[in-house]
């Protein structure tokens, strides 16, 4: 495994991101998983690699499992209204870069 390779540094990197975008929701009950996406490179497991960090756990995709995992991200959803009370929230606290708050 060479440094290319080595994706401890980015999944400790997005485990320390997510942990900071939850806090700005601020919202009781509300999860933000962090994923890193490879692309072009093998990832172990059927369904991703499961990588514990410091702060958290990071899920390893591959491209081709982050539609399936979004997939049943929807499924799993207990309330429609508190889904949409979510994306409202994100896109008022998360601009898009270069735009201001």
């Amino acid at each position: 495994v060479g440094p290319a390779d080595d994706r401890h540094g980015q999944a400790e990197a997005v485990a320390r991101y997510a942990s900071l975008v939850g806090a700005a929701l601020g919202l009781p009950g509300v999860a933000v998983v962090p994923w890193v996406i490879v692309h072009g490179s093998p990832v172990a497991g059927h369904n991703g690699l499961e990588a514990p960090v410091p702060g958290g756990t990071v899920w390893v995709l591959r491209a081709g499992q982050v539609v399936p995992r979004l997939q049943q991200a929807v499924r799993a959803l207990p309330d429609r209204h508190r889904a949409q009370a979510l994306v409202g929230e994100v896109d008022r606290v998360l601009r898009p870069y270069g735009e201001a708050a």
